[in-house]
């Protein structure tokens, strides 16, 4: 991995790139500011249970036992 110091500009992809202008004019117009941060959990949710394959309240219910695992005290 390169220091970012080190890295040449001219490598460097712009994300505006990625970005139809369409897709940018429409955000110029009525920019959206960021979920609050429930809607952001519910959000990461859905695009893990999309990449998954599972129905969204299986994942949300597999997160929330990860989020509750007790955890084992240190020695």
């Amino acid at each position: 991995m390169e220091p970012l110091a080190e890295v040449d500009p001219a490598d460097h992809k712009s994300a505006r790139a990625d970005t139809p202008a369409a897709a940018a004019a429409a955000w110029l117009i009525d920019p959206q500011p960021p979920p609050p941060p429930l809607e952001l959990h519910q959000h990461i949710a859905r695009e893990i249970a999309d990449a998954l394959g599972w129905p969204l309240e299986d994942t949300a219910a597999a997160i929330a036992e990860l989020e509750s695992y007790p955890h084992e005290p240190a020695e």
